[in-house]
């Protein structure tokens, strides 16, 4: 395997598994970040790379390193987040190190250390996988991206593909072999919908060519430490359902309407997502 192809590999994964730390990723190359893609590493440097993560340049190029183990050796533990963001956890912290990526790339490292210093979360804590946030503290991050960087809805679809992009890199390549139409995607992304988030309960329902998909909430809302998501959430969300077929190299999935209510202290959502029995065309236009 060619060294720019382990390598690019590599720094997409360390992007992913330790989200906006440029000093971090620029050690463990021993170059600065714009070199890298195009750097033709020696043996020597290969082996260097791999020993500064505690592995082996095999798994390096085969993509069997545990990063879970990685983490542990190189990160003390560190769980230290407001209180009132741990209650009812149910989204996961690396979707969280996801965005904050994002904003770092679109806005620059120092955007993206504001954010954290605002929401009292440290660079340690953004990396423990462990953790689950819940809607309130999803709520603060996306108002502070909003009040401080004007989020439009096409930004939030962006940042949508780039976080999931990594997240979900490998059900989107199980789902792209095996779905036959929009409707089999949905169908499978409900039925592993736990693995990316519990903040909600999902099911399906058919109505001739389209596919409805209903939500609530496992948590009822309550001032103290859970609320309503709000709307740029919402249109994550949404927008997270959309844009699956767009990580397949597809066009976006036809949402026609969707129904934000509250059942008995529980938040409820209705999506209706058009001619699920047709797969998506290819994308004339890349997303970049």
């Amino acid at each position: 395997m060619l060294a720019e192809s382990w390598s690019n590999n590599l720094l997409k994964e360390l992007i992913y598994q330790f989200g906006h730390d440029t000093s971090f990723i620029e050690d463990v190359f021993a170059c600065h970040l714009p070199d890298i893609t195009h750097k033709k590493f020696t043996l020597a440097e290969s082996f260097a790379i791999a020993d500064r993560l505690g592995v082996s340049l095999q798994q390096i190029i085969d993509s069997k390193v545990d990063w879970k183990v990685v983490k542990s050796r190189l990160l003390s533990p560190h769980s230290a987040v407001p209180d009132n963001y741990l209650a009812d956890g149910g989204t996961y912290m690396s979707s969280i190190r996801s965005i904050i990526s994002f904003i770092s790339f679109k806005y620059g490292h120092e955007a993206a250390q504001a954010i954290l210093q605002e929401l009292q979360i440290s660079q340690a804590a953004l990396l423990n996988d462990d953790l689950k946030l819940n809607i309130r503290f999803v709520n603060h991050l996306f108002k502070l991206l909003i009040d401080k960087f004007a989020l439009s809805k096409e930004d939030i679809d962006l940042m949508t593909v780039m976080v999931h992009r990594y997240s979900m890199r490998n059900s989107v390549t199980a789902m792209a072999k095996i779905c036959k139409n929009d409707g089999d995607i949905l169908n499978l992304m409900v039925q592993n919908a736990n693995k990316y988030e519990q903040n909600f309960n999902y099911w399906l329902e058919k109505e001739n060519n389209d596919t409805i998909i209903y939500s609530r909430s496992r948590f009822e809302l309550h001032g103290s430490t859970n609320e309503k998501m709000s709307h740029p959430l919402i249109w994550f969300k949404l927008s997270t359902v959309k844009n699956m077929t767009t990580l397949m190299g597809r066009n976006p999935m036809r949402l026609l309407n969707y129904e934000v209510g509250e059942e008995k202290g529980i938040q409820t959502f209705k999506f209706r997502v058009g001619n699920t029995n047709t797969l998506s065309c290819i994308r004339l236009n890349s997303l970049h």
